[in-house]
């Protein structure tokens, strides 16, 4: 398989999150072992930059040309809350 770039649990271990590429993020629900794939939005040059659970069910995505934040629903989908355009080059995350 591809090799992980990054691993990220949730907040309560219910879900987690594995980037494997530039581009996608595995996002699995731990308790019933589905995974989803979730590819970056457009622009088709945006490289994910990062990934943080800010509460139990919201996720930050950062990439090279959003911030976007997402929530879990229960069937254990992604739905995008916001999102915002702004060019990032680099960031930190801090609690």
């Amino acid at each position: 398989g591809k090799p992980i770039h990054h691993v990220v649990f949730s907040p309560q271990h219910e879900y987690i999150c594995i980037q494997r590429s530039d581009t996608e993020i595995e996002f699995t629900v731990v308790s019933k072992l589905r995974t989803f794939i979730k590819t970056v939005r457009k622009p088709k040059d945006s490289r994910i930059l990062g990934i943080h659970w800010t509460f139990r069910s919201n996720m930050i995505v950062v990439t090279t040309h959003t911030v976007e934040l997402y929530q879990v629903e229960e069937s254990g989908q992604l739905k995008l809350l916001k999102y915002y355009n702004v060019d990032v080059n680099w960031y930190k995350y801090a609690a």
